[in-house]
């Protein structure tokens, strides 16, 4: 073999390996850019629950005793019941970018659409997703005002006592947060 040939194999393979690397970067790239692409989706979605809740909880404020009330509101749930399943399908996508207040709201809207096993479910990766004490805290606690309307008085107490447990009375935010979950257990 002559050298031009070992150059021409030589530029071969540094093309080929610079191509490879060029090809590898743009995949990440684009994974990058997907996950904040569905990203930006689950926050659109996580607000339009938070929204739909609140303006479903003035209209049956607004609208207490009036025909048709329960129409509506079930009009309301199946934005919720949608929107909450459009959030489920996103967090499966990059669940490691899904906060624990993302899925509490995803866990609050099949509670009060009635999907009592997603909301159980969702609740307990809230949970389990706390950033923090304070956080698992309040989760917790939460979930265990919803345990307590699907009428599983003792599965909410356990959540109550463990989120009593977490919590350390030594400030003032913690004294609050302790006193509520006390006020919420009937202490």
């Amino acid at each position: 073999m002559e050298n031009k040939d070992y150059i021409t194999i030589s530029v071969s393979i540094l093309a080929f390996l610079l191509s490879l690397i060029a090809t590898t970067l743009a995949l990440r790239n684009k994974k990058h850019d997907d996950e904040r692409n569905l990203r930006s989706l689950l926050n659109d979605s996580i607000s339009k629950l938070r929204t739909i809740r609140i303006e479903q909880a003035k209209y049956r404020v607004e609208n207490e005793g009036k025909k048709n009330i329960d129409f509506v509101a079930g009009l309301f749930n199946y934005q919720i019941n949608s929107l909450a399943r459009l959030a489920v399908y996103i967090s499966e996508q990059i669940p490691r970018l899904v906060t624990d207040i993302e899925y509490a709201t995803i866990a609050d809207a099949f509670g009060w659409t009635g999907d009592q096993q997603k909301a159980r479910q969702y609740w307990e990766v809230s949970i389990s997703n706390s950033r923090d004490k304070y956080y698992e805290i309040i989760n917790r606690r939460d979930y265990a005002n919803v345990l307590f309307t699907f009428g599983s008085v003792g599965e909410g107490r356990d959540q109550y006592e463990k989120a009593l447990k977490l919590s350390p009375i030594s400030d003032d935010t913690s004294k609050n947060l302790t006193g509520y979950i006390l006020i919420e257990c009937g202490e």
